[in-house]
């Protein structure tokens, strides 16, 4: 494994290179005229380097010049160089210190741009060398230092092999970079690899001789700790090697019996009550690899793209409408709920509202607190012997057709979907016989385009006069305004709803809803699956999976993925290829096993609609560079490798 990390500094850190940032702000000093003046200047001596008529070393120089930097210039871009980092760069640094490697930093930039940064990153300083101002008595535009090694070209090969000398380059070494300069250091043999990242500008030469190439920092994370880029035979066990630790978000109130579990699990977790708004989302998970949410957060495409550094979604509720499921999945991002964990929870929920609304006790609780006395027998029916009409026969509706029929109803069902019977239950052929046939309906369907809207007032008048209506399942497929006019009317007796087409995001927002204020109208802030056994089944369900995917790469359960286990094997090493199903792709990733003499001790391989999704396990002896060759494969998306 790579012990030593030399990174070029403002490839490897920034945004924008420092120099180029201290002459942006140093001409905001001039009008605009001006302005272009000096920019064509600059833009002049940028294309006598690169035809190398002038030194790189001398058009710093004389790029200060031009721009007339000055102290406040100077002191001015130190202030915002935090600014300029890369999102990833405190988390892979973090990652590198936390696992014992050596961290380098050389820049052709100045110590007055670099150490704010450096010092923040807590890099020691004695391992930073950069550049250096000189300054007129004036303290108006500085000259740079011509006696420091990095105003060479030479300059950063002298420096590697002076720490070299000096012993403080033990073990395996690789430069991060994208430069010849940083190049030659790997050609010089003081370091072993010289790792591309494509970042700020282009240079064909260097990346033509890298051995490997990274379009993101954290992609030099695997290639860092990788066991086949070593030069010391060290045969570890599955005990040994250290598990990496995963930055987890959890929003909007998980139970904690997630993070107890995720933690155990060396995942880094932050957690959150709230659901947050989408510029929130979009900053906490800017390093984040796991997000875990509820119903309320809304993960679409637009905000998937910017999650760069994503693994997976746990959804810690029953549905996954909430998340841009396609999207992810292009992506390489598997999404993981628990769609059977709140069945009991629900549906005992439903036989309690039908109770309630069938004697109408709300009306008269409200009553009764008003200081009236409302004891009558109008509306108010036993259960035994109504017919319950379940709209929809998934696990939640089965599970309320077997209470219902333990308290003596009749059972009948609509589904679109042929499903086997349990007890008495009878399928019904349409919905309207059913809604005309039920004393209760109550709705357990999905969100989809089918089921939107699915009791409007038209089938609103099917119903039997008199009937109750229960919905606990999606807020859009009952359309409250043709509900009210149905109650309003006398048609329906009664109703109770626990979701909304539009629900407020936190306790704190006024909840407004068409139904409110309506006699023997139940209405709940969506807690059909709100009970501590379900919150806690769920927890405890989406966080094993969450744990199974990123230690085993399992996706039995996700939602969006090709469903894939695979046993571990001992001895091995475990790569996760996610690509586009495309011909040939498996017949590449052979091809580059055999190539380099790869032994694969197992892998499975599924696909499903646009996905590939392949598990493969290789012999820890080999020692050929897999990661990095199989991220090259034209349609790869994602590959990850497990220990």
């Amino acid at each position: 494994m790579i012990q030593n990390i030399i990174f070029d500094f403002d490839c490897c850190f920034l945004q924008q290179e420092a120099i180029e940032f201290l002459i942006e702000l140093g001409l905001r000093k001039f009008d605009v005229t001006e302005q272009q003046f000096r920019l064509e200047s600059l833009r002049s001596l940028a294309a006598r380097t690169e035809t190398h008529e002038v030194s790189r070393g001398h058009k710093m120089a004389q790029q200060l010049q031009i721009s007339k930097i000055n102290q406040s210039d100077v002191k001015r871009a130190s202030s915002l160089m935090e600014t300029q980092l890369l999102p990833e760069v405190q988390m892979v640094i973090n990652y590198l210190k936390e696992n014992n490697r050596q961290i380098v930093v050389f820049s052709r930039g100045f110590e007055e741009l670099v150490l704010p940064v450096t010092d923040m990153l807590e890099i020691p300083r004695r391992n930073v060398f950069t550049n250096r101002l000189i300054f007129d008595p004036e303290r108006e535009v500085p000259a740079i230092d011509e006696a420091n090694p990095l105003f060479l070209q030479s300059g950063k090969v002298y420096l590697a092999e002076y720490l070299k000398n000096q012993g403080r380059l033990l073990g395996p070494t690789a430069v991060a970079g994208n430069s010849r300069a940083d190049l030659s250091i790997r050609k010089s043999g003081i370091a072993n690899y010289f790792i591309y990242f494509e970042n700020l500008r282009m240079d064909e030469a260097a990346l033509s001789e890298a051995d490997f190439v990274i379009r993101q920092l954290d992609q030099l994370l695997p290639l860092v700790t990788s066991p086949f880029l070593t030069n010391q035979k060290k045969n570890t066990t599955q005990e040994e090697r250290q598990a990496p630790k995963y930055n987890t978000i959890l929003v909007e109130n998980i139970h904690p019996i997630a993070t107890s579990r995720l933690k155990d699990a060396d995942f880094n977790i932050a957690s959150y009550t709230h659901s947050p708004d989408v510029d929130e989302l979009t900053r906490l998970t800017s390093k984040c690899h796991v997000l875990g949410i509820r119903s309320k957060t809304q993960v679409r495409a637009e905000i998937l793209k910017k999650m760069q550094h994503l693994f997976v979604i746990g959804c810690f509720c029953i549905g996954t409408d909430q998340v841009d499921l396609a999207a992810a999945a292009q992506q390489g991002i598997p999404v993981f709920n628990a769609p059977y964990a709140n069945t009991r929870s629900v549906a005992e929920l439903v036989v309690g509202m039908a109770i309630m609304l069938m004697r109408d006790v709300f009306s008269k609780s409200n009553a009764a607190h008003q200081g009236q006395w409302l004891k009558k027998t109008t509306h108010a029916c036993e259960l035994r012997g109504k017919t319950v009409g379940i709209i929809g026969y998934g696990h939640i509706g089965s599970q309320v057709s077997i209470l219902f029929e333990d308290l003596g109803l009749k059972i009948i069902y609509y589904d679109i979907v042929d499903k086997l019977p349990l007890g008495n239950a009878r399928r019904m052929p349409s919905l309207e016989m059913l809604l005309a046939a039920s004393d209760i309906v109550t709705l357990h369907v999905p969100d989809t385009p089918e089921t939107r809207g699915i009791i409007n007032e038209q089938t609103l008048g099917f119903m039997k006069s008199g009937s109750i209506l229960i919905n606990t399942s999606r807020g859009k497929v009952v359309d409250l305004k043709a509900l009210k006019s149905a109650l309003v009317s006398g048609r329906i007796i009664g109703t109770a709803i626990d979701v909304f087409p539009d629900e407020p995001g936190s306790n704190q927002e006024r909840f407004i809803c068409e139904l409110q204020n309506l006699p023997n109208v139940i209405l709940t802030p969506h807690i059909g699956g709100s009970t501590l056994e379900a919150q806690e089944r769920i927890a405890d369900e989406v966080s094993t999976k969450l744990i199974n995917f990123l230690k085993t790469g399992a996706t039995i359960g996700a939602v969006n993925f090709p469903e894939v286990d695979l046993p571990p094997t001992s001895d091995s090493y475990r790569i996760l290829h996610i690509h586009r199903n495309q011909p040939q792709v498996l017949a590449k990733i052979h091809n580059i096993f055999s190539q380099y003499q790869i032994h694969v001790t197992a892998e499975i391989l599924k696909t499903r609609d646009s996905i590939g999704y392949l598990i493969v396990d290789i012999h820890q002896d080999n020692s050929a560079p897999v990661l990095e060759l199989l991220s090259r494969i034209t349609e790869t998306i994602r590959v990850l490798k497990i220990d």
